[in-house]
């Protein structure tokens, strides 16, 4: 059967995970407004998804709206440590002008995957917030720590600084 198209001749996805990597394309090509259309069908599928919900922060993000995009990842990660949320939480912080709660977030995210796509740039972003965060003794609190449940959850691996 012919797939159905949508307004722009692309394909409409039918599955949640294939929303969310119709999303994830769009989101990369820099079409913010279909692509936060496409994630918020998502969440019609899956209210508390947290691809979705990490791709509407991404969205806000790159509009310059950090506060929003901080309570989008604050929920995407919020019952379980989902990588790519984690990451943009803390870039949300730091483009929110708040390094107290970036620093945190990159803390929280090297800590759950030390080997995660985006570790060598939240190193990075660590060390220049605090000047060289592994190597300084810098500890990271319990209580920024949660049950990951193994693995990177969910960690989209487009490449580059953004963490989608």
């Amino acid at each position: 059967p012919a797939a159905a198209r949508g307004r722009g001749g692309e394909a409409v996805a039918s599955s949640y995970d294939d929303i969310i990597g119709q999303g994830d394309q769009l989101l990369d090509k820099g079409a913010n407004e279909r692509a936060l259309r496409v994630y918020e069908r998502a969440l019609a599928l899956r209210p508390d998804g947290p691809e979705a919900l990490t791709g509407i922060g991404y969205v806000f993000l790159d509009r310059n709206r950090p506060g929003t995009a901080v309570q989008f990842f604050s929920r995407a990660s919020a019952s379980a440590a989902f990588a790519p949320a984690i990451y943009g939480l803390a870039q949300a912080y730091l483009a929110a002008g708040d390094p107290g709660r970036a620093k945190q977030s990159y803390e929280r995210y090297i800590a759950l995957f030390p080997d995660g796509s985006d570790a060598p740039s939240a190193e990075r972003q660590l060390q220049n917030l605090v000047g060289g965060a592994r190597g300084s003794g810098l500890s990271v609190p319990s209580s920024i720590l949660q049950e990951s449940g193994g693995g990177e959850t969910g960690q989209q691996s487009s490449g580059g600084e953004s963490g989608r």
